[in-house]
């Protein structure tokens, strides 16, 4: 495994640490059981709806808007 490698692959695993526990924090604490359940479709209706319309799309905004940002050099 190249260096290069190794750091993607860090980098990967911090990023996908990072966007979990950003589901978790916000002004509702939900529990990451409650989070698993709410990306899988069994979880309560309330936890759904803020895990699926409210938390998830700006993470996956954000990781998208970071992303442009580092491949046109914006950052």
């Amino acid at each position: 495994m190249s260096k290069y490698s190794r750091s993607n692959l860090i980098l990967l695993i911090v990023l996908v640490i990072v966007a979990i526990v950003s589901l978790l924090i916000g002004r509702t604490n939900i529990a990451i059981i409650d989070i698993v359940k709410a990306l899988f479709g069994s979880a309560e209706d309330p936890v759904s709806i803020i895990v699926r319309e409210l938390r998830l799309p700006r993470v996956l905004l954000g990781i998208v808007i970071g992303a442009a940002l580092g491949v046109s050099g914006g950052a």
